[in-house]
């Protein structure tokens, strides 16, 4: 595989951006990372510039202060303690979320035709018989209302589902279920509220928290969406006739490129050059190892560019539903490809983010995730391939950024 190139450190970009960690662009401020997070850029001696005003949101479902769960030292800070002063599962936080996603969250998982009855009643009965999906939905439902309520209070409830959020994978983990006629619909959920919470917390997570990137996420994103596939799979007989039936199950018939928007074809023409191009790069090495590793990558990532351009064709028959299937259909070889930023796993991800930003406008767990996941791609990408630019900037356009200049 090729190496990965590393880029010359400044010291001239913005303030959030050396506090997270982050490169930043240093075309602001307002810098790309800052606007696409909500964020005050500023730098060292300059004013800060915040980004557009957004409408205050409403918090009419939750009208009181509320009781919330005390933070684990493994997942916040010492300062969230100040303000989750309870005992952890209290009851009547643990009503107050139930109440939430029964009357609202539920329908933000609602991917395919009929299957909201599920989420809103299914799901939660389920969750009376499984431990960790009820501490799933509590996490989820949480990260929500943080979403949705005053600043001042969001942190209560950031922490909130934090602390779900570990205790549905350790009681999973300890559960260790094994698939069963019984179970299957439960774990199947479980895995699709982890998913959500991966996709969600880059941008939902406190600003002065260093939380993991979203490019950081992918490889988690991955691994839930094998698991929601893989249990689809090992119990297609039982969901075929549920609910769930239509989540993951890809179009059977051909598609037909030539249907695509000439802007499109044309862009997918650009990712098969650029996968031509490191197949030519990785030959030039000249050993026997490095040209059976160019056969493969090349097939590898032949193979995710024919899928995504399968996802743009069924797009308008079956919506933003298509970005998660081409998730969980990838080679993990292809995902250990964009874990270590190879340039072609790259730029094909990246426009991939196209189709997880058509979830921004209606789940708000996607909000802006597409955005997140261009942005901190396509930095590092015009380091080590600065010819893909017009590739990337095409990207940059589909998804609402700034132009590349």
């Amino acid at each position: 595989m090729s190496v990965r190139r590393t880029h010359a450190k400044t010291r001239t970009g913005c303030d959030p951006c050396k506090k997270r960690h982050i490169k930043c662009d240093e075309l602001g401020p307002p810098c790309a990372n800052c606007q696409v997070r909500g964020l005050e850029c500023s730098r060292a001696g300059t004013v800060a510039v915040a980004p557009p005003a957004a409408p205050a949101a409403r918090d009419a479902n939750n009208p009181t202060t509320p009781v919330t769960p005390k933070p684990r030292q493994s997942s916040v800070s010492s300062s969230d303690a100040k303000v989750a002063p309870t005992t952890f599962g209290s009851r009547l936080l643990e009503l107050e979320l139930l109440h939430r996603w029964t009357s609202d969250t539920y329908k933000t998982f609602s991917l395919a035709v009929g299957d909201d009855d599920v989420w809103q009643r299914g799901v939660p009965q389920d969750a009376l018989k499984h431990e960790f999906l009820l501490n799933a939905i509590f996490g989820i439902t949480a990260l929500h209302v943080a979403s949705t309520t005053m600043v001042t209070r969001a942190k209560t409830y950031h922490v909130a589902s934090l602390e779900y959020q570990n205790l549905a994978i350790t009681t999973f983990q300890a559960a260790s279920p094994s698939l069963t006629p019984a179970n299957h619909q439960a774990i199947f959920a479980f895995s699709i509220l982890n998913l959500a919470l991966a996709i969600a917390l880059p941008y939902h997570a406190p600003r002065d928290e260093n939380r993991s990137t979203i490019v950081e996420n992918l490889v988690t994103m991955f691994k839930m969406l094998q698991g929601a596939a893989s249990i689809y799979e090992s119990s297609r007989m039982w969901m075929s006739i549920g609910p769930f039936r239509d989540l993951l199950g890809p179009p059977s018939r051909p598609f037909d490129a030539e249907t695509l928007d000439p802007s499109v074809r044309e862009a997918f023409a650009r990712l098969r050059a650029a996968n031509n191009d490191g197949y030519v790069a990785m030959c030039s090495q000249g050993s026997e190892a490095s040209s059976f590793d160019a056969v493969v990558f090349h097939e590898t990532n032949a193979k995710a560019i024919t899928s995504l351009e399968r996802a743009f064709c069924f797009f308008g028959e079956i919506g933003p539903l298509v970005s998660m299937r081409w998730l969980a259909g990838l080679d993990f070889s292809f995902v250990e490809a964009i874990s270590r930023l190879e340039p072609v796993a790259v730029l094909v991800t990246m426009h991939w983010a196209i189709l997880l930003d058509k979830y921004s406008g209606e789940k708000w767990w996607a909000k802006a995730s597409g955005k997140l996941l261009v942005t901190e791609l396509s930095m590092g990408l015009m380091q080590s391939r600065p010819e893909w630019r017009p590739a990337a900037a095409w990207v940059h356009q589909q998804v609402g950024l700034p132009a590349l200049e």
